[in-house]
């Protein structure tokens, strides 16, 4: 693995990419939820989200976002409904902690995909946990616009990784 040196970087953000990030999670984010139901908003995301990625990343595995968000958000979804981490309610403390979960849960798994990727890909974790936690307490245009805050946040972060990449050909070839 090899890192770019610094003037092979981009150095002001990628507006463009961001905001296709920001449409692509608003727009997985309420297919999931009124075709699918809560359950199914990480298929919908990792879908969505990997029609912009492809388009940055040369990885003919990048594929696997679809599947590691699925099942991430499933996960999340499950033990949040289930109340084994956080009391089910909808006062700002349970929606803080609610998208703790979702974020946490779709950071990581977002984050095995990733790291394939850049070399700060954990701060991909962080960055899930606290743009979901955000975006859960409605506080920002109601949980309607829950995928617009959660892409806002998480292509900025995006766009900085992208910075950073590894390179390792045998990763990307196969």
């Amino acid at each position: 693995m090899a890192k770019l040196e610094p003037e092979q970087l981009r150095s002001q953000i990628e507006w463009k990419l961001w905001f296709q990030w920001v449409a692509a999670t608003a727009l997985g984010w309420l297919a999931g939820w009124l075709l699918l139901g809560e359950v199914g908003i990480g298929a919908a995301l990792g879908l969505t989200q990997w029609l912009v990625l492809r388009r940055e990343v040369s990885d003919t595995k990048a594929a696997w976002w679809i599947l590691a968000s699925a099942v991430a958000w499933f996960v999340g979804w499950e033990i949040i409904t289930a109340g084994l981490i956080v009391p089910v309610g909808v006062d700002l403390i349970s929606s803080l902690l609610t998208g703790a979960v979702a974020g946490l849960l779709l950071g990581i798994g977002q984050w095995l995909i990733l790291r394939r990727w850049t070399h700060y890909a954990s701060m991909w974790i962080p960055t899930n946990l606290a743009a979901w936690s955000v975006a859960f307490t409605g506080l920002v245009g109601g949980m309607l616009f829950a995928g617009v805050v959660g892409g806002a946040v998480t292509g900025l972060v995006l766009d900085m990784l992208l910075r950073y990449p590894v390179i390792n050909t045998e990763d990307s070839e196969g």
